[in-house]
């Protein structure tokens, strides 16, 4: 049995830990959860996972969840989060903190030495030339699950060198401007860019993905995390 310690579990890519974890519950336990502000959410967890620790960083909704679920071990500080994250049952962190916000835990968690599954590219885009380094040294293994970088991963085997590696092409699904002849953009306005057809991200990283911003993210962010020279990426 795996104990999982997710941060970030009130989020979408939460969600998708969660539903992945209930179908394992043979093999992998909800250990702990971090969570903000979304105490509905964070309640609906805990009653559905039970994790035995769960970190609040928001302090009013840790008051919130604190008096209504005075059998857990609710924590708040940035010392109790270290604790945690370095406590010898978690198995496996993911780091799943959306935005430059997620990069404190995601030191606190390689620095452990812990494996860290990382969802939130921010952490590698603004701090990739110091996580990286510091997974060698502290023996920690970094594992990227954001769609793109996860089939990377998956192709590159630990017996194979990034010297093998000729080209590497980073997709894009189609955002809302896919069909629409380059004549037209000048039209377009911000509202145009948040009907993404398939998803819904929130404003920031809409803009980004129909921007194509977001791939210039994700270049940034398989370089660090595989070590690969620029001039590969398409």
């Amino acid at each position: 049995m795996k104990n999982i310690l997710l941060l970030g579990a009130t989020g979408s890519i939460g969600d998708s830990v969660l539903s992945v974890i209930k179908q394992n519950s043979d093999s992998l336990n909800l250990y702990g959860i971090a969570a903000g502000k979304n105490t509905e959410k964070a309640a609906a967890i805990i009653k559905n996972f039970s994790p035995k620790n769960i970190f609040i960083d928001d302090i009013k909704a840790y008051d919130e969840i604190s008096s209504s679920h005075p059998d857990k071990n609710i924590l708040n500080s940035d010392q109790e989060l270290l604790n945690l994250i370095s406590d010898d049952k978690v198995d496996i962190v993911i780091s799943a903190i959306v935005g430059f916000a997620g990069l404190k835990a995601s030191l606190m968690a390689v620095n452990s030495g812990k494996t860290v599954l990382i969802a939130n590219k921010e952490s590698i885009v603004a701090a990739g030339d110091i996580l990286m380094p510091l997974a060698k040294s502290k023996g920690s293994k970094i594992i990227p699950i954001d769609s793109e970088h996860n089939a990377i991963f998956q192709c590159l085997p630990a017996d194979k060198s990034t010297t093998d590696v000729s080209k590497i092409i980073i997709t894009a699904s189609g955002g809302p401007f896919l069909d629409i002849p380059l004549s037209k953009l000048n039209n377009i306005s911000p509202k145009d860019a948040l009907k993404h057809p398939n998803w819904e991200m929130g404003s920031k990283i809409s803009i980004d993905s129909a921007t194509l911003v977001n791939k210039c993210l994700e270049l940034i962010e398989a370089r660090y995390l595989f070590d690969l020279n620029e001039k590969l990426f398409e």
